[in-house]
Formats: structure tokens, C-alpha cells, sequence
């Protein structure tokens, strides 16, 4: 941003993290689905759970509707994130230290301000996240045993972390791809970006819930359910990750054009492969967690012998078999969230520090 001061940076993410929040509740499903079952009266009911409730009953006209009217809200907030995205310029680089080479050594007080600001952000959402999560926790570290059933430990673990997530990663790969192909090498000249996001875009923030009731009509056609096929989610393509990936190809574009008009020659692996490997996998870490934690498609997909984590905490909690707290490792292990926050520890020090959310040409223009 001009003068080094990211406000500009900072109030876009702010902006797309604001229609994020927005998309993430409409389709909200697993606590409301859980703890009340969108009762009473529906008080208490997403858009999403609405849509499931109703699709497996006899009204199917009503939730195909419903339907519809969430996917056309959630591909005008992907739209508009998408416009915001585009119009700034916004692109991701990876700095060689913590600090670019760019900056002037120094705090003005733009920047102070700017720092201060994130840090108060920063530490609000962590409030409310350990107020949040506590619960959570506080039944992780009880290690209450749950109740014998007919799917063994090592089965349902299985099941949780291996079929659904293998999907997701998948659809991160042909992501990383796609964004590479449209960030740096722009087949459709300048205006690449502008031409092949946009008929993603209204599925930016499209997860799996609006997709699942039609796929769940196909797998029971296909006789898929209580497979190992029918474990893997609706989705084939991670449309946030082809995002972050078009984004990642911009900026170390930008930076290797400005190498270029410096004189300096850098081989390709230096400028696109070395800093894209390291966010291939934190973006396939974060998708594979998510997708094993996910309860709406497990649910519909089956919960016999193929049931996941989550399925059977579920069942373990609606049947009130549990008298203390709940089992929550079932779902997610505590020995696994250890690893997870050692692994997101090291990331968070050895490289996300030193990504940045940037605006603009950065010059690319005049190189």
C-alpha cells in the first residue's frame, strides 16, 4: 500500500472476512442441529438446516426452493468478495524475511496504528474463540471412554480421516494448478484473472451442505451410501484454495517481474515452486481437518459400519449414553490436536509470517 501503511490491505481483509462470516452462517448446520435441532417451533434454524430438514421429509418442492434461495445469496456474497479481490489488485507474497526488503526500517505511526489495531483484533477473536471452544476442551482433556459399539476405534478413525479428506485434497491439488495457470502465465492476456475467476466465483463460499441434498439423491441412485465411495463429499474442486493459489501466482508474479527490471535472474523454482509448497500444505492441512470434521454429508452418506468420528459422537450423545462429558475425542483425538497446533506453531513462525496481503500493481506496470 501506498506509504507503507496496509490500510488498504487491512480493510480488504476485514471486508472479505466480514462476507465470509456471513456465508459460514447461513450455512451453519451442526450446532443448531445438534444442540436443538432447529427447535423450538424452528426458532433456532439456519437456512441450511432448514434445507435438510425439509428435503428428507415429504416436501421436496419447498427445500429445492429453499435451496435455491441460499445458493443465490451465497453466490452474491462470492461475487462480491470476488469484485473486492480483483478491483485492489490483491495478491499474496511471500517475503524473503519477516520483514520485505521493501520497507523502510522504522514505525511511523501509520503503521503503529495499523499494528495496534491487529493486535486488539487479534486478541478479541482469541477471547471469544477460547470462550467458545471451552467447553470443547474442557471434555478433550476429561478423556471421558466412550461406550463399546459395533464400529471399532481404528475403523471409525478410518473413516473419519481418511476417505472424505483424501477428496478435499484432491480438489486443493487441481486448485494449486488452476491458480498457478491463471495467476502468472494469464492465458487470456491482462485481464486473465478478471475472465477465469468469475465463473467460480458464486462458488467461493458455496460449501458442502447446499450441495449435499442433490448428491445425496444420486448416491441413493447409485447405490452409493454405506460405502467407501459414498464417504467422499460432493465437492471436486476447493474454490477458496484456487482463490489463495491465484493470488500466491500474482504476487510472486509481481515480485519476479521487479527482480527482472532490477537485473537480478532467479531460477523458477526460487520464485513459484519454493514459496507455493509450503501453502499447498497448509491450505491441504486445513481442508483435510474441516472435511474430517464435518457432520452433515457423514451423516447422510451413512453411520453404520462406515460412520465417522463425528457420526457416532453424535450418536453417542443424542442416545444420552454418556453421563459426564461428552466423548469429543472420538471426533477429534486429542494426541491429533496436539500435532495440529505444534505443526500450525511452526508454520504460523516459519512462514505464514511472512506472507502478505498486498494491493496494487507493486510496480509490475513499470517493470
Amino acid at each position: 500500500d501506498a506509504g507503507g501503511v496496509p490500510w488498504r490491505s487491512f480493510g480488504l481483509a476485514m471486508a472479505v472476512a466480514a462476507l465470509a462470516t456471513v456465508a459460514a452462517a447461513l450455512q451453519e448446520f451442526t450446532y443448531p442441529f445438534v444442540l436443538t435441532g432447529g427447535g423450538p417451533d424452528r426458532a433456532t434454524a439456519t437456512p441450511l438446516l432448514a434445507v435438510f430438514t425439509t428435503g428428507l421429509g415429504p416436501a421436496v418442492l419447498p427445500a429445492a426452493g429453499a435451496c435455491a434461495m441460499l445458493l443465490g445469496l451465497l453466490a452474491a456474497l462470492g461475487l462480491g468478495a470476488t469484485v473486492l479481490l480483483l478491483r485492489t489488485g490483491a495478491r499474496l507474497e511471500v517475503d524473503p524475511t519477516l520483514r520485505s526488503g521493501d520497507d523502510q526500517p522504522g514505525w511511523d505511526t501509520g503503521r503503529v496504528l495499523a499494528a495496534l489495531a491487529t493486535k486488539v483484533l487479534v486478541t478479541v477473536v482469541l477471547a471469544v474463540a477460547g470462550y467458545a471452544l471451552w467447553p470443547w476442551l474442557a471434555a478433550l482433556v476429561a478423556g471421558t471412554a466412550p461406550p463399546p459399539g459395533a464400529v471399532s476405534d481404528a475403523t471409525m478413525f478410518a473413516n473419519t480421516w481418511l476417505p472424505p479428506p483424501a477428496g478435499t485434497v484432491i480438489g486443493v491439488a487441481a486448485a494449486a494448478a488452476a491458480g498457478y495457470g491463471i495467476g502468472p502465465l494469464r492465458p487470456l492476456g491482462p485481464r486473465s484473472e478478471l475472465l477465469l475467476l468469475l465463473p467460480f466465483a458464486p462458488f467461493l463460499f458455496v460449501g458442502v451442505g447446499p450441495l449435499a441434498l442433490p448428491a445425496y439423491v444420486g448416491g441413493v441412485t447409485a447405490d452409493r451410501f454405506d460405502t467407501v465411495l459414498g464417504l467422499l463429499p460432493p465437492t471436486r474442486l476447493s474454490v477458496p484454495a484456487l482463490f489463495v493459489f491465484t493470488l500466491l501466482a500474482r504476487g510472486q508474479a509481481v515480485r519476479a517481474a521487479l527482480a527482472r527490471r532490477d537485473g537480478e535472474r532467479q531460477a523458477w523454482t526460487v520464485t513459484r515452486l519454493r514459496p507455493a509448497l509450503p501453502m499447498l500444505g497448509v491450505v491441504a492441512v486445513v481442508a483435510w481437518v474441516v472435511s474430517a470434521q464435518d457432520l452433515l454429508w457423514p451423516v447422510l452418506s451413512g453411520s453404520g459400519r462406515w460412520a465417522t468420528g463425528p457420526v457416532r459422537l453424535y450418536q453417542v450423545v443424542s442416545g444420552g449414553a454418556v453421563g459426564g462429558p461428552a466423548p469429543v475425542a472420538l471426533a477429534l483425538p486429542g494426541w491429533l490436536v496436539l500435532v495440529l497446533l505444534v505443526v500450525a506453531v511452526v508454520t504460523g513462525v516459519r512462514y505464514l509470517g511472512r506472507v502478505a496481503l498486498r494491493t496494487g500493481d507493486g510496480g509490475e506496470s513499470g517493470a
